[in-house]
């Protein structure tokens, strides 16, 4: 959930019609422009072409509050907009969430006053297919009406019938833009059925209407000197019995694209020049920084203005390999790469977000052609120049470089969630009175084991001499007492010296929970508790229920391995190395010593990952290992030959950052568990308990993807490529 395009904010939220108690919650894609909320049932990106479920409109009338201020009993994470006394309650995942939809709505409320709305037409150009219309109208432009709204960054515009009920178009401005007016047109309307006008030539008499019409105006202007009133600003320059109307134009560009929009009068049409132009001066205040930096902007805008390169341009583009070069209009925005079928639509037909792993090289089936890699997508690109593609070649190449790793995780957090959903969970359950020996650390919001190593079976109590002289004798005196048969070896009846002393536990294999794994429930007195403080809580105390028998969930640390390029300098070679994750631990081996002695290992609760690129490595990931004591940063760069393995191994290494570090965008409790409590590798040899929880893994992660690929396929194609390399 970010700024996907400039001027929008989207993502899932949980959304509730009102405030009653009962008041069902329904999971909405949610997408908020400058002046409204849209709801989509589904996630409508990149095409935008689902329909819309329901608007919120924002007004001067709406107010935002956190849910709590109005509702002592509001779910945590909430907030709500209420306008007219209808209220909408929005529930985010986590409080960081919440705030960043509080900050982002604040900001379009607080720019309502500023914003400029209204009926103008636009001129669109009749298709070159359509050869007889033009021919019949003798033109090849026609005029349409159009609700447009200027917002901080866009220029969005709809019929105005669906204004409430379809996505609006989007033309976007930055700070290269520009607006300016272009000569009088003078359109006639052509019909109710048509819904256009035409350009036309009007006659004499109509022309000096127009212009008595207009000095009229002018005269009233200057007599009431007020520039702004709109009193008679809104009636068109028709003269009457006449269909033909003056409308006055302007221009609006970007790059390549352009808009060429009319307004009824003179005086509206300066009105929307001067706010588009003041627009546009803000966009190139805050893209070059201000006396301040762009680092203590604190809008909206300046998050967005984090990545400056920005392109927009008609190129020959190739959205699939092998498929057809056709003319597109292509977006270099805030990292985001978009093709699309027009300047005007706010949705595309592909889009990648660039992570410095972007591969950006030339292609040699086609004149001034190249190829864009990231994640997994590629797309090609063929501008009209060889200056031109270089230009855009290297802009590509500098955005990627320059993303925040911030958001470009972000990129892998819903697959991270659905590996975090199917992870492997061990339950273990404890005798009334029993000692599990489990050492347990808690860390933040989470209860991790230290190490789990179950207590011996005690052994026989020995019994001393004396003590059997006197059992033997009492046996003797009670059976010569009885009868005179003597118990022989054989018979049914055996004494309690020759009673078996091999207890139950000893023939049972005790389960070892993996160091690393994190306690996420226990279950008491058929109740179960998933809440840290409860849990934590119900295991420190030393009577009462802790005495009683009681089942723990864990959630097993993730596990991977494999042969890597790893140095840990950047001046050093690569060298071949083994890489393992796993136990919240991240290890490197060296292939050639079997003593198993690691050239480093690091706990992942001290460490950040992020993705890099250079002139001798594509998949780069770096792993940084610093503490608040620590003087010195310990770096580990390792260079993965497959992408798709690239991208789980920094998928796993983020999660499992995540969940040491108790992350709250990752959630760890029964519920957010799909996988069904097994039960713990038995005791035995550590390599036999790791291929256990490996397989356990690998049967968990049968259906999860990562950046659309199965982990299954990448895992096999990966053991493939290891192979090459060993040899």
């Amino acid at each position: 959930m970010e700024d996907y395009i400039r001027g929008v904010l989207c993502g899932y939220l949980q959304v509730q019609n009102g405030t009653r108690e009962n008041a069902k919650r329904k999971r909405t894609f949610v997408v908020l422009s400058d002046s409204r909320m849209d709801y989509y049932l589904t996630d409508p990106r990149p095409a935008f072409a689902a329909k819309i479920d329901a608007t919120y409109f924002l007004t001067n009338a709406t107010r935002l509050h956190y849910y709590l201020e109005l509702n002592a009993r509001a779910p945590p994470h909430s907030i709500c907009l209420t306008t007219d006394k209808t209220t909408d309650v929005y529930v985010a995942d986590t409080q960081q969430e919440a705030d960043l939809w509080f900050r982002h709505i604040s900001e379009r409320l607080d720019a309502l006053s500023t914003m400029l709305k209204g009926p103008l037409m636009l001129r669109k150009e009749l298709s070159p297919n359509q050869q007889v219309k033009r021919f019949v109208l003798r033109t090849k432009y026609r005029w349409k009406p159009r609700h447009v709204e200027l917002g901080r960054s866009t220029l969005r515009f709809c019929k105005p019938s669906d204004h409430r009920t379809k996505t609006m178009k989007q033309f976007a401005l930055t700070a290269t833009s520009f607006a300016g007016q272009e000569t009088t047109t003078y359109l006639r309307q052509l019909s109710v059925l048509a819904s256009y006008s035409i350009p036309v030539d009007p006659a004499p008499q109509t022309l000096k209407g127009i212009k008595r019409i207009e000095k009229t105006r002018r005269e009233e202007e200057n007599r009431n000197d007020v520039p702004n009133d709109t009193s008679m600003k809104t009636n068109e320059v028709r003269p009457k019995g006449s269909s033909v109307a003056a409308f006055y134009p302007f221009i609006v560009t970007t790059g390549q694209a352009y808009l060429l929009l009319a307004a009824p009068t003179e005086q509206i049409r300066t009105h929307w020049i001067l706010a588009i132009r003041l627009r546009i001066i803000a966009l190139k205040y805050r893209h070059n920084g201000g006396p301040k930096g762009p680092q203590k902007q604190p809008s909206l805008l300046a998050a967005q203005e984090s990545n400056p390169y920005q392109l927009q341009g008609f190129v020959e583009a190739q959205p699939k390999p092998g498929g057809p070069w056709k003319q597109h209009y292509v977006e270099l925005d805030n990292g985001m790469l978009r093709v699309k079928k027009s300047e005007r639509k706010l949705g595309s037909i592909f889009e990648v977000q660039l992570v410095p792993t972007c591969r950006v090289v030339p292609l040699l089936q086609k004149a001034n052609a190249f190829t864009v890699r990231s994640l997994g997508c590629e797309v090609a690109f063929a501008p009209g120049s060889a200056v031109e593609a270089r230009r855009w070649m290297e802009l590509v190449r500098n955005s990627a470089a320059s993303m925040d790793r911030a958001r470009y995780q972000r990129v892998f957090h819903d697959d991270i969630r659905a590996l975090l959903r199917h992870s492997v969970v061990y339950a273990l359950d404890i005798a009334s009175e029993a000692n599990a020996g489990i050492v347990l650390e808690r860390h933040h919001k989470r209860i991790f084991v230290l190490s789990h190593e179950p207590p011996a079976p005690r052994s026989p109590r020995r019994v001393t001499m004396a003590a059997l002289v006197r059992r033997v004798s009492m046996l003797t005196a009670a059976t010569s007492s009885a009868s005179t048969r003597t118990l022989s070896p054989s018979s049914g009846s055996a004494s309690p010296v020759d009673s078996p002393s091999v207890t139950a536990a000893e023939t049972h294999s005790a389960a070892i929970i993996p160091r690393g794994s994190v306690l996420v429930g226990i279950s008491q007195f058929g109740m179960e508790h998933d809440s840290v403080d409860t849990i934590w809580h119900t295991l420190r105390q030393k009577k009462g229920c802790y005495k009683q028998a009681k089942r723990l969930l864990f959630r097993a640390p993730a596990v991977k391995e494999g042969i890597l390029r790893v140095k840990f300098r950047a001046a050093d070679d690569w060298v071949l190395h083994r890489c393992r994750l796993a136990n919240c631990m991240f290890r490197v081996e060296d292939t050639e010593n079997r003593s198993g002695d690691a050239l480093a290992e690091v706990a992942l609760r001290d460490c950040e990952v992020e993705l890099f690129s250079d002139d001798d490595c594509v998949n780069g990931i770096k792993l940084t290992v610093a503490t608040a004591s620590a003087l010195v940063r310990t770096v580990v760069f390792m260079n993965v030959s497959v992408d798709d393995d690239a991208f789980l191994w920094f998928a796993m290494l983020h999660m499992e950052i995540s969940v040491a570090q108790g992350s709250p965008s990752f959630p760890l409790t029964t519920g957010s568990l799909a996988g069904i409590p097994s039960n713990a590798p038995p005791s035995g040899t550590p390599s036999t308990r790791d291929e256990k929880l490996a397989a356990d893994q690998a049967k968990g992660y049968r259906d999860c993807t990562v950046v659309g690929t199965r982990v299954e396929e990448i895992e096999k194609y990966a053991r493939e490529q290891e192979k090459l390399l060993s040899c």
